[in-house]
């Protein structure tokens, strides 16, 4: 047993080791752990008990992944005496799942008389994360010390932009930029300063501001001056002399500045010469131009005046005369009418319009679609607008109105046309046009009464005595009596003429579906009358003519052959009827003359046509033949409504 004294020196030494909080020791043997100290079993998060009661496999569970192989091999190694004993570093997994950091010293020993490890373990953790701190936070400092460096280099290379172009903008500056000291004196300028005030630079620097400026300024510019000093100084407007005398106009600023502890003051001018001049001549020719103005509104108001005037003269000869006008803007969908034409329509003098959906309906339905065709005729051809139309109220009343216009190019908002015309009450012409043609009827009537009571009465009376005659010349003159027979056929045939011209002359109502038998008699009649062939060709494929619309048409057609035997020297004549659908069309052909002289001055026949062509919404045409002669053509809806709107045929 040794002595105490060489004892106590190992165990105090062996006590402190296990005390220590940062020092472990550990023995491995046989892959476990045959020893831990407290410091071992703190780290691990396990007593020392648990510890020594792990496997080999559960030990090295215990060890970060990356590190197992290395210790392995090594305490295999160590155990074999065949490596040198190496401090390492591992990452032990604690029971808290956290891995701490230790340095481990290892040394081969014998415990309890056979091989082991022992291994001191030195946690070294938080050394570990203090020193990442130190190196990250070293990189931090030297990131930050790069990019104060790039900054720094940065900011010079600025400052020596921003140098040159102070220098560039002071020494290319259209204005005059200088630099004044405390007392006054110029000390330094840009080279547009010394041109603007027209002295030269050696002349001008070192010498007092007043210099420059001519004397009656020099009150005033000693009071800026006290400004400036004060730091009350603001921009300013006056009078400097050149060198040469010039007088010129400057607008001058100030602003002082601190330059090595001494006070100066910079001095920014701009000549203002040209802008004053040419401020005094706007304003010269801002009076002139109001004076004009004034001149020009007096104008304007008289011409108003006048407007207005002849305004109201129109509007009263539109009134007398029934002549409404209109402007309209297909594009724009904008309509323009003058009172007249609103008086017209039944509508208020003033006032917005209705919309164009109500004032179509004022337009006669049968007469709409034609309107419209021949509205947009005029807009695509140019073509002049003249038709004949109705106009039906809410009351029933009806009135007859004639548009009359044409196209004119607009002069703005873009291209297109606009159709301007004029509106005229025509309801008392056709009443006028309506008494003639009943006139003409009773006037017919009365000549073919005429006709059949005295002169068919006188001529049946020399027929008889003709006959007479004839037969007692056979008794005592039998050589007169071939010239006898004669008179008494001639007789004959003048009382069967006379007899044809009255039944013409007397007033026809044709039934429904007796117009072609009417037609087919009065081509026989002419044909008999003037021995000319009056042929008839139909082709009806659709509901019979009413009785309006039947006469309206047999009287067309024989004014038509009355005008192609009279005028037109006519060796035959062909009218045609033709009916399909709700449409139809009535020709007569002649190979006469082209009447081109009665349409230039038409006489009461074809006004009559026309308005009977009007009063079944017919559309007429008097036209050339295809070769020679004329033809007249009336297409003609085919509506059995039987709506005559209250006028008789």
């Amino acid at each position: 047993m040794p002595a105490p004294s060489d004892d106590r020196p190992e165990s105090a030494l062996l006590d402190a080791i296990l005390g220590n909080p940062l020092l472990g020791v550990v023995v491995l043997q046989d892959g476990r752990i045959a020893f831990a100290s407290p410091t071992v079993a703190r780290v691990s998060g396990l007593s020392v008990e648990a510890l020594q009661a792990l496997s080999a496999e559960e030990v090295m569970e215990r060890i970060h992944p990356e590190d197992r192989e290395a210790i392995q091999a090594g305490y295999a190694a160590r155990i074999a005496d065949q490596l040198p004993t190496a401090s390492y570093r591992i990452r032990i997994r604690s029971e808290a799942g956290e891995f701490r950091s230790v340095t481990v010293h290892p040394m081969p020993v014998l415990f309890r008389g056979r091989p082991a490890s022992c291994a001191v373990l030195v946690d070294e953790t938080e050394r570990f994360a203090a020193a990442r701190q130190l190196e990250q936070r070293a990189a931090e400092l030297a990131a930050t010390r790069d990019r104060l460096e790039s900054w720094l280099r940065e900011r010079g290379e600025q400052l020596r932009d921003a140098q040159t172009y102070l220098a560039t903008v002071f020494q290319h500056s259209y204005d005059g930029i200088g630099v004044v000291d405390a007392e006054g004196c110029f000390e330094h300028g840009n080279p547009a300063s010394f041109r603007i005030v027209g002295w030269p630079r050696e002349e001008l620097i070192g010498d007092h501001f007043l210099k420059i400026f001519p004397p009656d300024t020099h009150p005033f510019m000693l009071e800026r001056w006290k400004e400036v000093q004060r730091g009350e100084g603001r921009p300013y407007r006056t009078d400097i002399v050149t060198k040469d005398g010039e007088r010129r106009r400057l607008q001058i600023s100030h602003r002082h500045m601190e330059i090595s502890g001494q006070r100066k003051y910079a001095v920014v001018l701009s000549d203002i010469t040209e802008l004053t001049q040419a401020q005094a001549a706007l304003r010269e020719h801002g009076e002139q131009l109001e004076r004009t103005v004034a001149e020009r509104t007096a104008a304007l108001e008289d011409a108003n005046a006048r407007l207005r005037r002849t305004t109201r003269l129109l509007e009263r000869a539109q009134a007398l005369a029934r002549v409404g006008s209109f402007t309209w803007d297909p594009a724009q969908r904008r309509v323009e009418w003058s009172r007249e034409m609103r008086r017209l329509h039944g509508l208020p003098p003033e006032g917005r319009l209705p919309p164009p959906a109500r004032l179509s309906k004022l337009c006669h339905p049968r007469d709409r679609v034609r309107l419209q065709r021949a509205m947009q005729r005029t807009l695509e051809t140019g073509a002049p607008l003249d038709i004949e139309y109705r106009l039906r109220f809410e009351d029933g009343r009806i009135r007859h109105v004639r548009a009359q216009g044409e196209r004119r190019a607009k002069c703005s908002e873009g291209a297109g046309y606009l159709l301007e015309g004029t509106l005229q009450d025509v309801t008392v012409r056709r009443e006028l046009e309506q008494e003639i043609i009943e006139a003409s009827q009773r006037e017919q009537q009365r000549i073919g009464a005429d006709l059949h009571d005295s002169l068919g009465q006188e001529l049946s009376g020399l027929s008889m005595l003709a006959a007479a005659l004839t037969t007692r010349m056979k008794e005592c003159c039998p050589a007169l009596v071939p010239d006898a027979q004669r008179i008494s056929d001639v007789a004959r045939v003048a009382v069967r003429h006379t007899k044809a011209l009255a039944q013409g002359l007397a007033p026809i109502d044709i039934p429904a579906g007796g117009l072609e038998t009417e037609l087919r008699r009065m081509a026989e009649r002419a044909t008999e009358l003037h021995a000319i062939p009056v042929s008839l060709r139909t082709s009806l494929q659709c509901r019979a003519l009413d009785t309006r619309l039947a006469t309206h048409l047999f009287y067309i057609a024989r004014e038509a052959i009355t005008n192609a035997l009279s005028h037109a020297g006519a060796s035959r004549i062909e009218v045609r009827l033709t009916t399909r659908g709700d449409r139809g069309r009535l020709s007569i052909r002649d190979d006469g003359r082209w009447q081109t002289a009665a349409l230039d001055q038409p006489g009461v026949g074809l006004h009559i046509m026309q308005r009977r062509a009007d009063l079944i919404d017919a559309e007429l045409r008097i036209e050339p033949g295809a070769t020679k002669g004329t033809r007249v053509v009336c297409l003609f809806p085919n509506s059995s409504d039987g709506s005559d709107d209250g006028e008789p045929a």
